[in-house]
């Protein structure tokens, strides 16, 4: 399968493209009577963890578009942001595009990125904007995980007789607000049936299982929805984002910790869609 490197590149301010962020109310007046930004005063917004982080992050979510494999596209994409006071990212647009799907991808990429440190004036947290340019050069890859003997044989990768708990999805948290915390169960029924049951936060859900533990494959088909409803102002439902999870799954990992991480391999990595922990099943009375 063909795969890329990603190389991000992400250049501060003073430079030609810059992580830039001002306040929407810093403005002064030039010779025409206009209002222009004055961003004098302000410290630009900031990933958590910098720019290493960022760059780590980044190339773990991003999707290169197959379009860009076949046709060796290289290049970059500049992604112009607004980051508001809480950090939450928004409204997220091409400066500087590529191709159509590159610059779809590179929005995606952006748009999975955790809560930023806001901009800041006078030691308070402000309104900002930010732009980061995201580069794709590609080379073909041969992607073939082979654990050791010690990993294989591990208790904890043992995947039944478990109740797995949904702990993050893409590496973020879960909400704190969800009407039941996601999980699912993996047994084998009567008639040798590999069945995977659980709870997507409100809907119950089932589905079929195929794994294969030597080579690190997870796959699910024939879930099935037991339509629920789930209501309240403070409820935060995240069926959707569970289930899908679920559908794009191709392979598992399970971390030191102990923790079962499913998901897909992306550019020569795995790149996680969820992320559980574990707790004993209890016993049938």
């Amino acid at each position: 399968m063909k795969k890329l490197f990603l190389n991000l590149g992400f250049i501060l301010l003073g430079a030609a493209v810059s992580l830039c962020a001002y306040s929407q109310n810093d403005t002064v007046e030039n010779s025409n009577n206009s209002s222009i930004f004055n961003p004098s005063d302000i410290t630009p917004p900031q990933y958590v963890g910098g720019e290493e982080a960022m760059f780590a992050f980044l190339d773990s979510v991003l999707v290169v578009p197959q379009s860009a494999i076949d046709n060796n596209v290289s290049g970059r994409v500049i992604v112009h942001f607004f980051v508001d006071k809480e950090g939450n990212i928004k409204g997220p647009s091409v400066q500087q595009g590529l191709t159509p799907e590159c610059n779809d991808a590179a929005i995606e990429a952006v748009k999975k990125m955790p809560l930023w440190i806001p901009a800041q004036q006078n030691g308070k947290s402000v309104n900002g904007f930010a732009s980061v340019p995201i580069s794709f050069k590609t080379k073909q890859l041969k992607y073939d995980y082979k654990p050791s003997s010690e990993e294989l044989t591990y208790e904890q990768y043992v995947l039944t007789d478990k109740k797995w708990k949904l702990i993050q999805l893409e590496s973020k948290d879960i909400p704190e607000n969800v009407p039941h915390q996601p999980y699912f169960i993996i047994t084998v029924d009567k008639k040798k049936r590999r069945v995977l049951e659980g709870n997507a936060s409100c809907a119950d859900f089932a589905a079929r299982y195929n794994w294969n533990m030597k080579n690190w494959k997870l796959t699910f088909s024939k879930i099935e929805v037991s339509k629920k409803k789930c209501k309240g102002k403070k409820v935060k439902v995240i069926d959707g984002d569970v289930l899908s999870a679920f559908k794009n799954t191709k392979e598992y990992r399970i971390t030191k910790e102990g923790y079962l991480q499913i998901g897909r391999e992306e550019k020569n990595r795995f790149v996680p869609l969820a992320t559980f922990e574990s707790e004993p099943l209890k016993k049938k009375k």
